[in-house]
This record gives C-alpha cells, sequence and structure tokens, in this order.
C-alpha cells in the first residue's frame, strides 16, 4: 500500500480552516458544528477537528452551548493587513478633507477577488440622522458603483448575511456621487463615493461634490494597489 505523505493529510485540513473562517466572518450569529459541516459539505466528525485545530490556536470561540464564532485575533490581524497594505498616512487625510467639506458620508472601497463586491477600507459618516450604513469592512455590490466583479466564492457568499451586503442603492432619497480610483497602471482598484440626502443638493453642489470626489480619487489611487 503506498504511504500517504504528511502534505497530502495537511492540505484538506489548512483549506478547511481557510473555509471555515470565511464563513464565520460572514455568518451574524454563532455557528454549531453541524451548520459548517453542511456549509463545507464534509462531515461532522472533520468539522469538529477543523474547529477544534483553530480554537487551539484562538482563531475560534467556542460558545458555552458550543456553537462558534471567530475569535478577536483576526481583528488584530486583519488591522496589521490594512495598514501594510495601504498607504493610511495618505488615505484618511483626504477623507477628512472630503467630510470636512461636504458633511456627508464618505465611503472608500477597493476591488478584491476574496470579496463578493467592494470592501470598504475606509468610511466617514454623516452627523445628519439621513444616511447610508457602512462600515470598515463591509462588502458593498458592485453593482451599487456600476461595477461588475467576477469570481465571486459561492461559499463566501452564501454565508453572507443580507444585512452585510449591499446588492443596490434603494433608498431613493439618497444619490451616489462617485469616482473610480485607478492605480499608476490605470486599472480600477476602487471607488470613492459621497452619499447625499437629495433634498441637501442643487446644481451647484453636485458639480462641486463630483470635482471634489475626482480630485481625491487620484490622491487615493497612488496610495493603494490592486490586492495580489
Amino acid at each position: 500500500m503506498a504511504r500517504v505523505s504528511e502534505q497530502t493529510l495537511l492540505l484538506p485540513m489548512v483549506s478547511h480552516c481557510l473555509k471555515v473562517l470565511e464563513v464565520l466572518c460572514w455568518s451574524e450569529k454563532e455557528m454549531t458544528v453541524s451548520k459548517i459541516a453542511d456549509r463545507l459539505d464534509v462531515s461532522k466528525s472533520t468539522a469538529h477537528h477543523v474547529l477544534q485545530v483553530m480554537k487551539t490556536h484562538k482563531f475560534v470561540i467556542q460558545k458555552p452551548r458550543g456553537a462558534y464564532r471567530v475569535g478577536p485575533k483576526l481583528l488584530s490581524l486583519g488591522s496589521a493587513v490594512l495598514r501594510r497594505t495601504f498607504d493610511n498616512a495618505r488615505i484618511e487625510p483626504a477623507m477628512d478633507e472630503i467630510a470636512a467639506a461636504t458633511q456627508e458620508t464618505v465611503v472608500f472601497a477597493v476591488t478584491c477577488p476574496e470579496c463578493p463586491g467592494l470592501l470598504v477600507i475606509s468610511e466617514r459618516e454623516t452627523p445628519d440622522p439621513m444616511r447610508l450604513q457602512s462600515y470598515l469592512g463591509k462588502c458593498i455590490s458592485e453593482d451599487f458603483f456600476g461595477i461588475k466583479l467576477d469570481n465571486v466564492d459561492a461559499v463566501i457568499r452564501e454565508a453572507m448575511p443580507a444585512s452585510d451586503f449591499t446588492t443596490s442603492h434603494e433608498d431613493e432619497r439618497i444619490q451616489c456621487i462617485s469616482s473610480i480610483v485607478s492605480d499608476n497602471k490605470k486599472g480600477v482598484t476602487g471607488v470613492l463615493a459621497i452619499l447625499v440626502p437629495k433634498d441637501r443638493l442643487n446644481k451647484n453642489k453636485i458639480k462641486e461634490y463630483s470635482t471634489l470626489c475626482q480630485e481625491k480619487a487620484l490622491t487615493l489611487g497612488a496610495a493603494i494597489g490592486k490586492f495580489e
């Protein structure tokens, strides 16, 4: 009988661990071993083994009733990735300037092959009660900004709750003023958008905000590259 190599045994385990992280990150609630097994299409014993390994390394936490959720260790890892991937010294001041000039919601989202849509990496909320809720790490549909992305991982998309994925700009009271953000090679890397209630807009403001968006998009383009 041929001997099974250690690498052959480990690769499926690594793949399962990564899929579990994706599923748990997008889930609104804790998930049981059975639900995770169903989502990954593996046996319950396999899912349990994977979760125990991840629990040992503090990537997941098991609740008193037995269900699992991601652990805070991922927060520190994610923050480190954002700091090292993007030039926040350019991004954050540009976002502050737009927010100060408009007093409106500002969102900067980038293309990411692993994200079903555009990934919000910086945002500012308007002090006004009428707003489009957003937050760091939120995924916004490409349809929102008119950009089409392919190769979305089905496991991630199915696991993501509707509240975490803006499929369209459904609030007709709010207008999206946006500009494409491109890298030095003219490749689309993201979208910068100002979201404004229509009753606070006129032709002059639309022109002013559009110009501001385009100017800052150039600054952001120099501060970001594509995920590789």
